[in-house]
């Protein structure tokens, strides 16, 4: 079992895959935005293409925009793919050394939007929203230039798929095939990763749109651990069966307000659903905190 979590994701390989990918990323990206701007103009990109998209932010969209950025944040670090970057560091300081260069993803937006921006304003006729950014380097760069950003996108994306599927090995060996011997569990985490991968690509040319949907209804579910988290790490008046309640009726109250269509006048949905988990939380170990024996969260958990 070890040796399979431990060939599955070390911390050199997570170190790497940031290290890697945000130089790539970030670069692609600038080049061709820089690209955009300097044949078409950052002015005359942005009034063309407001032409087509109505930007206008109403307080119903910034309540969304504002919860949404908030509700992600504080659930992006509540998914399992993020767990082997922190279990298999070697110490805190590897932690800190590769997260520390995660804000630079922000770099990369305003590049991307005048890249996005660009092929709009040239009307190319694109199969999905997906292919503006590679139509607009395709238009301005040269050949040798074009193959280099090509070649960035492409390693940023092989990488988040290889942390992926290598978190999802781990996590079937573990969880559903813990009493079958070291060699049957690395088989079928080898299928479940191929299975993964298949399933991936189906979607992904059948559905391009599917994964923004995924990622906010994700985000509904995964989220709601949090109060658990914090509560192991931080709190010992805190009643597992309350953090257990608040997961399971945070999580269908999102889903059901989702597929109901109901809208929580702009905020988004996960989060409102967030602040009734604390508070379900908060209520239900009220009388745990009359205790005078306190035992840690993980440890009544565990008995």
């Amino acid at each position: 079992m070890e040796s399979i979590i431990t060939s599955a994701a070390t911390s050199p390989a997570q170190s790497t895959e940031i290290q890697m990918r945000i130089p790539c990323l970030v670069l692609a990206l600038i080049v061709t935005g820089l690209a955009a701007a300097s044949v078409a103009g950052v002015a005359h990109v942005f009034q063309a293409a407001s032409t087509h998209v109505h930007n206008h932010m109403t307080p119903v969209g910034e309540r969304f925009a504002i919860s949404t950025i908030v509700f992600q944040a504080l659930g992006f670090y509540m998914f399992p793919f993020a767990i082997p970057n922190i279990f298999t560091a070697r110490n805190e300081q590897t932690i800190r050394r590769t997260q520390i260069f995660m804000p630079l993803y922000m770099l990369m937006y305003p590049f991307l939007v005048v890249a996005a921006y660009y092929a709009l304003d040239q009307h190319f006729k694109l199969a999905s929203p997906n292919d503006a950014f590679m139509a607009a380097a395709v238009n301005l760069l040269p050949g040798w230039l074009l193959g280099m950003v090509a070649a960035g996108a492409s390693l940023s994306g092989l990488v988040v798929l290889a942390g992926l599927s290598l978190a999802i090995g781990p996590l079937v060996s573990r969880n559903l095939l813990p009493h079958l011997s070291e060699r049957r569990q690395r088989s079928g985490a080898q299928i479940v990763i191929v299975a993964y991968l298949f399933l991936s690509i189906l979607f992904t040319l059948a559905t391009p749109s599917l994964m923004l949907t995924l990622i906010n209804t994700a985000y509904f579910g995964i989220t709601q651990f949090l109060p658990g988290v914090l509560a192991i790490i931080f709190f010992r008046r805190i009643d597992p069966r309350a953090v257990m309640a608040g997961i399971v009726i945070a999580d269908a109250l999102a889903i059901g307000l989702y597929l109901m269509k109901i809208s929580l006048d702009g905020w988004n949905l996960g989060f409102g659903c967030l602040i009734l988990n604390v508070a379900i939380v908060a209520l239900g170990s009220l009388p745990a905190r009359r205790r005078t024996n306190l035992i840690p969260v993980a440890d009544r958990i565990l008995q």
